[in-house]
């Protein structure tokens, strides 16, 4: 009884340690990468504004072959929406907040399942000679499910290796059509 007892304080101490420390862990995350791309920002953009134009080099939309998606809204820019449904991507919605043409697209990524949550998706071109650095940037809340989730998983480099693919695959398809 007394060895039971003992197990039992020791599983609540370690689960009580990972919350203190999940606890002290920040309760945004910030994801960013960047790439050169040898075009010019124009060559891009029509890419970027389109959501049926991101399947084509989104990594995440390549995941997975069975994912129920949904246009809405326009073709591409303002007003298009973009939600999706699937076992490993979940469910969720794309919509665009601000467009600077040949500069900047800012989204809203909204989760639905398999857990609820609002994330900022920014894309950033900036014209370097004959080329252009494009930056994936995303950001949004960490909450403590998911701080202790990342005690164990790099979510950092999970992330940042879905946003490297996705702009080599954008890079491939646009400097091709030079």
């Amino acid at each position: 009884m007394k060895i039971v007892k003992r197990i039992l304080i020791g599983l609540v101490v370690v689960v009580a340690g990972i919350f203190i420390v999940a606890a002290t862990r920040p309760n945004t995350y910030t994801v960013e990468r960047s790439l050169k791309i040898n075009v010019a920002p124009e060559k891009i953009f029509p890419y970027l504004i389109s959501f049926k134009k991101g399947l084509e080099w989104s990594a995440w939309d390549k995941q997975e072959e069975e994912v129920k998606r949904t246009f809405t809204g326009p073709e591409s820019g303002m007003g298009a929406i973009y939600e999706f449904e699937g076992k490993k991507s979940g469910h969720g919605k794309l919509s665009y907040k601000s467009i600077v043409p040949n500069e900047e697209v800012k989204m809203d990524l909204t989760f639905y399942k398999p857990m609820q949550g609002s994330n900022d998706i920014t894309y950033s071109l900036k014209k370097e000679g004959d080329a252009t650095v494009m930056k994936y940037h995303m950001t949004g809340p960490a909450p403590i499910i998911a701080r202790i989730i990342w005690l164990f998983a790099d979510m950092d480099k999970y992330m940042g290796d879905k946003f490297n693919e996705s702009m080599q695959n954008l890079k491939k398809i646009v400097e091709e059509k030079k």
